[in-house]
């Protein structure tokens, strides 16, 4: 059974895939200005005095052009003639890097890595009252013509403590839309699917791990009447697996159980521009049986356990696997900020047993 790690690995993005969220009440955010930064120079466009230790949302719009045939906005480019989608890389000029032609808040392009089709972007920042600076980063300026649209709103009350994060208890962070609890509160302690965000950890079929946030009801086990009130269920990828049962834990790093950024969903890597040397972790223990393919009165059991952890700031992906600064062996890269420090095997019908692989650097997490 073998086989099953194939898809084990794929689980871990469950916490990335059912967790959006957004308040219960309207966002607390007002206006607090508004620039154009032109795109023929690069000399900064300050922006609006940020009051310190409050949160703003910074929102981004519109496209420029940057000669030779190429359009941007603040994140991606499309060049005529050599492109056939908007990218982060700007086509035939990709070796200057992902940031080339990008709005930079002060000297950081931190508009995420997905294209916007309508041409917005935001990012929440900490003010520490001063002006940001803006401006669009280009080797050649002097021919591009147009403008990047700047808003900037302000979150209502100062971060930097407990008292100014969001927290489950309040009731007011919500299912996302499209999942079966929709507009709901996320409460402290499991819900019906099997997550507890409070205390960060899942406990549940695999199925169920997707069965919320794909619009389905929680399977309890009995397929004829699950099918008979869901029958689309039968389609999902994960109903195969419907009756793995999996056991997560996280950190607060990995998912938190407070929104401190005012940004309307469970907080991820806080106070981190990424998840890379944020000590950031997770486990997966995953367990189930088969019968024996030549008598099905035979079953084995079978159970696999993972340790995942966000790799250093400095550590370096060679060949799809992770180093750390002194050449030391961290693990295989997933995802490509997250490597596998450890996984345990066992199957009673293979004949595996124990350890397959512990990263040389070691498998705590407190290393990393």
């Amino acid at each position: 059974m073998k086989k099953i790690l194939l898809f084990s690995l794929v689980f871990v993005l469950v916490l990335f895939a059912f967790v959006k969220v957004s308040y219960a009440k309207a966002e607390p955010w007002t206006a607090a200005g508004s620039r154009d930064v032109q795109s023929n120079t690069t000399t900064p466009e300050l922006g609006p005095i940020l009051d310190a230790g409050f949160n703003y949302k910074i929102v981004v719009t519109g496209t420029y052009l940057a000669g030779d045939g190429i359009e941007a906005d603040a994140l991606c480019s499309f060049r005529t003639g050599s492109s056939t989608e908007w990218t982060d890389l700007v086509s035939t000029y990709e070796s200057y890097g992902t940031t080339l032609l990008d709005l930079m808040v002060n000297g950081e392009s931190n508009w995420g890595t997905t294209c916007s089709p309508d041409h917005t972007y935001s990012q929440v920042i900490t003010g520490d009252g001063t002006m940001p600076n803006l401006f669009i980063l280009d080797t050649y300026p002097s021919n591009n013509t147009g403008l990047l649209h700047v808003e900037f709103y302000k979150f209502w009350k100062a971060t930097g403590g407990p008292n100014s994060c969001t927290t489950l208890q309040s009731g007011n962070i919500l299912y996302s839309a499209g999942h079966f609890l929709a507009d709901t509160p996320i409460k402290p302690g499991f819900d019906i699917f099997g997550y507890n965000y409070q205390a960060h950890l899942f406990s549940g079929s695999y199925f169920n791990a997707y069965a919320g946030g794909a619009g389905f009801p929680p399977y309890l086990g009995d397929d004829t009447a699950y099918l008979t009130d869901s029958p689309t269920a039968e389609d999902h990828w994960a109903w195969p697996y419907r009756t793995t049962q999996v056991l997560m834990k996280w950190n607060d790093a990995w998912l938190a159980n407070t929104d401190c950024d005012a940004d309307g969903k469970l907080d991820r890597h806080y106070g981190y521009p990424s998840y890379r040397g944020s000590g950031a972790w997770e486990t997966n223990h995953m367990w189930d049986a088969y019968p024996d393919t030549e008598d099905e009165t035979v079953i084995y059991k079978w159970n696999d356990f993972y340790k995942i952890v966000a790799v250093p700031t400095d550590a370096t992906l060679i060949d799809g696997t992770w180093y750390n600064a002194d050449g030391g062996k961290i693990g295989t890269d997933i995802w490509g900020e997250f490597a596998i420090i450890q996984e345990v095997y066992n199957d009673q019908g293979t004949g595996d047993h124990g350890v397959l692989y512990k990263s040389p650097v070691g498998p705590g997490f407190g290393k990393y």
